[in-house]
């Protein structure tokens, strides 16, 4: 029985299940865990119909992602966008010298496309006064797209805001950048994970607890392999000048 479980677990965890779409030329795998998510929040919806639930939360996450998507194309080779029960991920290489502009451009569309997508939804609402259950399902695309691009513009890794961060810093400091995004993304959890508790919102709770213990162990890993001797390690130009 343990067996069993634990094969289907690993079957459900692989990332190369579920139904493969092509959208504007990108490859979108949604992942079964996105259904079962989905059906779950669709279930506990007391705002608006279940029906309307699923299909807004595919269309914003995809959104989300073809915003990632579109920028990293400019730039670079998307090799696909995974639509699963915790967001969207978008796999992409730049193409060319590595810049970490071009970088945090691509981490900071995905907010920004649906920050337009909740404008349009806002602005239709006008137009389905008319129609009761689409006004509705409209009003609810325009929160969930709002809400949800705030959430990802967190400094918490590896949220889009985390990424951006953690990029920037890696550019600046590159010894200890990664070591202080970590810390960054820990200490801005702790309040929004109080926000998320008090506007009752579990997904979030979940979403923020497991990046903190990803970056929680980030920064534990990164402190153990921080030389006694002081807090910045030698980078490879640190050691080539040191010789002289």
């Amino acid at each position: 029985m343990i067996l069993r479980l634990r094969r289907t677990l690993a079957r459900l965890a692989d990332p190369d299940r579920g139904l493969l779409l092509p959208v504007f030329g990108f490859p979108v795998r949604v992942h079964p865990t996105f259904w079962l998510v989905a059906v779950v929040v669709a279930l506990q919806s007391r705002e608006h119909p279940a029906f309307l639930v699923v299909p807004a939360l595919l269309g914003s996450i995809l959104v989300h992602e073809l915003g990632h998507a579109f920028a990293a194309s400019h730039w670079g080779t998307v090799y696909r966008i995974t639509v699963h029960g915790g967001g969207g991920l978008t796999e992409w290489r730049v193409l060319g010298t590595p810049c970490w502009r071009k970088t945090v451009a691509v981490s900071l569309a995905g907010p920004m496309a649906g920050f337009l997508l909740a404008a349009s939804a806002w602005a239709a609402q006008t137009l389905l006064l008319s129609v009761p259950w689409l006004w509705i399902a409209a009003s609810g695309l325009c929160w969930l797209n709002l809400a949800w691009s705030l959430f990802n513009l967190l400094p918490v890794y590896p949220l889009d805001g985390g990424q951006a961060l953690r990029t920037v810093l890696l550019h600046r400091y590159p010894s200890t950048g990664e070591l202080a995004a970590a810390i960054v993304s820990l200490a801005a959890t702790g309040p929004a994970v109080v926000l998320a508790i008090t506007s009752d919102q579990p997904w979030a709770i979940l979403v923020l607890g497991l990046c903190a213990v990803q970056n929680g162990t980030t920064t534990a890993t990164l402190l153990a392999k921080r030389p006694r001797s002081g807090w910045r390690s030698l980078d490879a130009r640190d050691r080539v000048r040191d010789r002289y």
